[in-house]
């Protein structure tokens, strides 16, 4: 379960990148960047691999911050954006890093 706290934060600082804001998406980092490597390394057992899904992590946030589901907490969005990321790293699938074409839902 994620502390009330920062998940307050971590949904502030989500809203404010879906409004464009790069202050909220250098917050958000500073937030998730951890716990996001910290699952892509586990997911993918490779730094190159991981830091490549982290950053693929936050490009699609920056670009679909607004279509988190209702249904989901801001945290765990991300670490299943980033899950999804990292498990497309370690297939090879073109676009893992965020780029056009990928084919997937937006929400994830």
């Amino acid at each position: 379960m994620t502390d009330p706290v920062h998940e307050a934060h971590v949904q502030r600082a989500l809203a404010g990148m879906a409004a464009g804001s790069l202050p909220a998406a250098e917050e958000l980092y500073d937030l998730m960047g951890r716990w996001v490597f910290a699952l892509t390394m586990l997911i993918t057992g490779r730094q190159p691999c991981a830091d490549d899904a982290t950053i693929a992590t936050f490009v699609h946030l920056w670009r679909y911050a607004d279509q988190r589901p209702d249904d989901a907490s801001a945290t765990g969005w991300i670490l299943k954006v980033a899950a999804t990321r990292a498990s497309a790293e370690m297939a090879g699938t073109p676009g893992a890093q965020g780029t056009e074409g990928t084919g997937h839902e937006p929400g994830l």
